[in-house]
């Protein structure tokens, strides 16, 4: 591992990741189930994002 970074984001601009990381703890998810179309949640939670940052709001 030679090439790395880290970098710091405020949990509000990182709020997806969040919950799928506190839905894999909670439900002891040890596979991926985000690889494949995923759950119900995550793509409702991509879809407002995705308008909510090509209307201007951040």
């Amino acid at each position: 591992m030679q090439a790395w970074s880290l970098d710091y984001v405020v949990s509000a601009k990182n709020s997806i990741a969040m919950q799928i990381a506190d839905s894999v703890t909670a439900d002891q998810r040890y596979q991926s189930y985000i690889s494949k179309d995923g759950p119900s949640w995550l793509r409702q939670q991509l879809e407002s994002e995705a308008k909510d940052s090509s209307s201007g709001c951040s």
